[in-house]
């Protein structure tokens, strides 16, 4: 019964729209001066803004993981929910967090990181009204697939590239993923020749 109660209380913090950490809101997550267990939780949640796996597959992301090639560093894993096979891009930001880590990252468990990751970002004043709540009481371990895919497409990256990293295969499902507003959707056509420039 307990089980049932945490799934659907997740699934009422899912439900919302234009809920995502900006390249901005990260950076004012990674300027905080934290306790070593809260900057811990605030460091994973960079990770997972930057490779958008879940939080139950934290534990196949690893620095010795990784591989080495001419094009830049990979880890490869397959995932524990879809059980999708997936080559994560690992970028500057990950590299510099898991330098701090040297004996590896231990999570708490899911329900203290979620509101760990709650607090900070209130206390980053992300307190903007949304559904009837601040923005970061929807905030939960999932931000950093929406924050991931969200960011990802205003940065003009693929749909498939970035379903190849999240492991997506239904367009559908990677839709409800994607968090920018319609408004920003449609100021991000302005850069594009077919509504720039005349006939």
């Amino acid at each position: 019964d307990y089980k049932k109660l945490e799934k659907e209380e997740r699934s009422k913090e899912t439900k919302y729209s234009g809920v995502y950490l900006s390249i901005e809101e990260q950076r004012q997550l990674k300027n905080l001066v934290l306790s070593p267990s809260r900057s811990l939780v605030r460091d994973w949640v960079l990770i997972a803004c930057s490779t958008g796996q879940r939080y139950s597959d934290w534990d196949k992301l690893r620095p010795e993981n990784i591989t080495h090639t001419v094009d830049g560093d990979v880890i490869e894993f397959i995932q524990q929910k879809t059980k999708a096979k997936v080559a994560v891009p690992v970028g500057k930001t990950v590299w510099v967090i898991w330098e701090k880590y040297p004996k590896g990252m231990k999570l708490p468990s899911d329900q203290q990181v979620r509101t760990v990751i709650k607090e900070l970002c209130k206390t980053i004043g992300l307190t903007d009204d949304i559904a009837g709540k601040p923005k970061y009481k929807h905030i939960g371990t999932h931000i950093g697939r929406y924050s991931f895919v969200s960011n990802s497409i205003d940065q003009d990256i693929p749909d498939k590239t970035i379903m190849a990293i999240t492991g997506h295969f239904d367009k559908d499902v990677f839709s409800s993923y994607l968090k920018l507003t319609q408004a920003k959707l449609a100021k991000k056509a302005h850069d594009y020749p077919l509504f720039n420039q005349a006939l």
